[in-house]
């Protein structure tokens, strides 16, 4: 038996395994949720009201002795998070940054990689990270699981939005559809496209790579 489990916005399946106390491999190879495997290709990036099929059962009790103080140590998963930074067209090659939200009192200590690139193991409870570089005096907010499939359109927005074609984007604003033709025609343009404003499938696998995933 299982029960379904209804994904909201930043809830992939190694955090929503890890809060049901299930493992996320045997729920993702299960048959009930073959339909979602095959429309997804991956647990890690799920889209808000994709429905997963979680067991049915209860979560292993811990023993508790009475009359003495009980201790238990939670130690989430972590997932990775890869992520590349730019100031303007400059990458942020091997510059200093904190980050806050990894877990513990202190913010984290790292450095981008040459190419601006920096790699995060993420504690799965991890929600939002605030990534600064002193030096710079720039900041930015990140979002953990937040990103849409690229078979939606939403999820091809926050990638162009990621990019820097497309700020500001909602999907439910009367001027939306517009504003994604144009942020898609300069990424065509920067990209040796066809300049139609058409997510067509050149462009769609040109979004893919330039955004990585």
């Amino acid at each position: 038996m299982s029960k379904p489990h209804v994904v909201q916005q930043g809830e992939h399946l190694t955090k929503i395994a890890y809060e049901h106390g299930v493992d996320a491999a045997t729920v993702w190879n299960d048959p009930e949720n073959a339909d979602l495997k095959k429309l997804r290709g991956t647990g890690d990036i799920l889209l808000p009201g994709d429905v997963v099929h979680l067991p049915d059962g209860e979560r292993p009790a811990q023993p508790v002795s009475v009359g003495t103080l009980n201790r238990y140590v939670a130690s989430p998963p972590k997932v990775k998070l890869a992520l590349v930074f730019h100031d303007g067209p400059k990458p942020l090659a091997n510059e200093a940054c904190e980050i806050a939200g990894l877990g513990g009192s202190e913010a984290a200590k790292k450095e981008t990689a040459g190419d601006g690139a920096l790699e995060l193991d993420v504690p799965v409870t991890s929600r939002e990270l605030t990534i600064t570089f002193p030096k710079k005096e720039l900041s930015f907010l990140v979002r953990v699981g937040d990103v849409d499939p690229h078979s939606e359109a939403s999820g091809l927005a926050q990638r162009l939005s990621i990019l820097g074609y497309l700020s500001d984007y909602r999907g439910d604003e009367g001027d939306a559809e517009e504003l994604l033709r144009i942020a898609v025609r300069a990424f065509q343009k920067d990209h040796d496209l066809d300049q139609n404003g058409d997510i067509d499938d050149a462009t769609r696998s040109a979004i893919l790579k330039a955004h990585g995933l």
